[in-house]
């Protein structure tokens, strides 16, 4: 059963405070029995607490139960939809508007159809039953007026001018001239291009075999072209459209201004069939169909028609050009996602967490279509195609500062021990080691709260300026805004789920393994010892035994003297300045290797 938006919005939200409320109600209760001094008081954990408890005691389980969950509600979208992602590409149809006297105009269309449909029957059995002296006139003359009142309906400026895709049975292209320099379309050299590109369209490989007729004549034109020649000489243009003016088969082809007085039109229309009556070709039919759309565009491209502008119209053809252009955009999407992939890795030298970063974004985009079931949400439109450009900009920028704000918090770690340390000893501090648990817990929990609250307001301020277009009277810009409001709000959730776990998982477990890979090759290439990350360089001070932290970079690379047994290490120019008069110093390498002592390095 389908759910209003705002009913999902009031459980999600009723679900949050009824955590807060049991919680307050808990915390409340253990302080009063404090009081009366039945127990101790100890304050219960917050939601807030059990979710970072969770994310970081469990950041493997926390990993997949958030991709699973979005996985899940991807294949059930999917499976809605027939197993198969269809793209609605009847782009006539991104005007519908969804108003009350647009209902009752679709509502009046039905019923006229149905009408149609019902006298169509029951002419049927009043022929059976009438046996051949019944008269059927009566319907003959309901069903003309009913036909002429749908081409009102459908096409009120129009007289017969309609497309067609098939007609009795046969695929149809209609193409359209119209002179290129402007005014009728009915001059000699419009005329003769008109004449020139139809023997090209005979020409075309592949259309022989399709052309309707009886096998040895073509019968697929149904042109107006020919009436201007005879033996191939041209007539009197003016002669040939007095002609037309008592033909409905000529007036249909032209527009709605030409008469008697007006011998000219700014349009005139060809339709060629192809014989598929059978369907036994229709394989074949749309492979035509197909290289003719490529050669028809190609020769525009090139204008070979130059005092003619040609289009052209039959289903397949569209659906092929809107595939072609979906089909591009969509590569170029796929570029833009592989591009911000690479920059993303090239900031964070990771590829574990730039996984995990774009298939948060992908399951956005994916599992969205879940939710958009529970807003009548009705198909996917070149539009949503559009709008992943908009939205791998928007999932960067969170991974970007995600990722960062997890990095910044070794340098925050870092001031506040030096800060607190030289408060209370007037001294320096020790090196963080950043490769404990617990201070790769702290810093997640404290990068967690500054970039969560970030993106949650720059998330909610995107998702509601996308949101806003539900209320549009277009059907295709108010699916288009509840759907990129939806991928928004999941990219925000994948965010703060999937990516914060990959970060702990990789530095608490797949890190520490490939130090232990590195230390062994390295033990095993040059019988070294253990490997470590030249992340930074503790530094002893020899006089008052404090210590202090030195990049590795500001150390300037000198020749090393190594000694067999833990010898002494000569360095020249390391850019320490000592407060003795001596020329060198003496640096040496303790037991343990951890740190260096540094004589009288003031």
């Amino acid at each position: 059963r389908r759910l209003s938006f705002l009913a999902i919005f009031l459980i999600l939200l009723g679900g949050y405070l009824t955590s807060w409320g049991v919680y307050v109600l808990i915390k409340y209760h253990r302080q009063r029995q404090a009081k009366q001094g039945a127990a101790t008081a100890t304050i219960p954990p917050s939601p807030h607490d059990i979710w970072f408890l969770a994310l970081t005691k469990f950041p493997t389980t926390f990993l997949l139960v958030s991709i699973v969950i979005p996985v899940i509600l991807s294949y059930v979208a999917y499976a809605r939809a027939g197993y198969s992602v269809s793209v609605n590409l009847d782009f006539d149809s991104y005007l519908d508007i969804d108003t009350k006297e647009e209902r009752a105009a679709m509502q009046f269309k039905t019923l006229l159809e149905y009408q149609k449909e019902s006298l169509l029957e029951e002419e049927a059995n009043c022929q059976l039953l009438d046996s051949g002296y019944g008269n059927s006139s009566v319907f003959d003359s309901k069903r003309e007026r009913l036909l002429e009142k749908t081409d009102e309906v459908h096409h009120p400026h129009h007289r017969g001018l309609q497309e067609y895709g098939r007609r009795n049975g046969r695929t149809v292209i209609t193409f359209f001239y119209q002179n290129r320099n402007g005014g009728t379309v009915f001059t000699r050299t419009a005329l003769e291009s008109i004449r020139q590109f139809e023997q090209f369209l005979m020409d075309v490989p592949g259309f022989g075999d399709l052309c309707y007729g009886d096998g040895e004549i073509c019968y697929a034109f149904n042109s107006i072209a020919p009436h201007f020649y005879l033996d191939g000489e041209p007539k009197d243009i003016d002669g040939v459209l007095r002609s037309f003016t008592g033909s409905k088969i000529a007036l249909s082809k032209m527009d709605r201004y030409f008469s008697k007085e007006n011998l000219g039109s700014n349009v005139t229309l060809t339709n060629v069939m192809l014989n598929d009556i059978d369907g036994s070709n229709k394989a074949k039919v749309h492979r035509f169909l197909e290289s003719l759309h490529r050669e028809l565009w190609s020769m525009d491209q090139v204008q070979k028609y130059p005092d003619l502008v040609i289009s052209w119209s039959n289903g397949h053809m569209q659906n092929a050009e809107a595939a072609d252009a979906l089909e591009h955009d969509f590569k170029w999407s796929l570029a833009a996602l592989g591009f911000i992939g690479l920059m993303v890795f090239l900031k964070v030298r990771n590829v574990f967490e730039v996984l995990a970063g774009v298939l948060g974004l992908l399951l956005s985009f994916t599992s969205a279509l879940y939710w958009q079931y529970h807003f009548n949400f009705t198909d996917l439109t070149a539009l949503h195609v559009a709008g992943i450009f908009v939205m791998l900009g928007i999932g960067a920028d969170d991974i970007f500062l995600t990722i960062d704000s997890f990095e910044h918090t070794k340098v925050d770690y870092i001031s506040g021990i030096h800060d607190a340390q030289a408060d209370e000893h007037g001294t320096g501090s020790e090196v963080p080691k950043f490769d404990d648990p617990e201070i790769i817990k702290q810093r997640m929990v404290s990068s967690y709260k500054t970039a969560g609250s970030m993106l949650l307001v720059s998330s909610v301020t995107t998702a509601i300026c996308f949101f806003s277009n539900i209320f549009s009277a277009l059907v295709a810009i108010a699916d288009f805004g509840s759907y990129m409001g939806m991928v928004v709000v999941l990219n925000y959730i994948h965010v703060m789920t999937i990516l914060p776990s990959a970060i702990l998982v990789y530095e608490l477990h797949i890190k520490p393994l490939q130090r232990k890979m590195w230390g062994a090759v390295f033990s095993k290439n040059n019988g070294r010892g253990e490997f470590r990350e030249p992340s930074s360089t503790g530094i002893v001070d020899a006089d008052t035994g404090s210590t202090g932290i030195m990049p590795v970079s500001s150390i300037k690379e000198t020749p090393i003297q190594d000694e067999e047994v833990g010898g002494q290490l000569d360095v020249a120019d390391t850019g320490v300045t000592t407060s003795s008069s001596q020329s060198e110093d003496v640096w040496q390498e303790n037991e343990v290797g951890d740190k260096i002592d540094v004589s009288e390095t003031g």
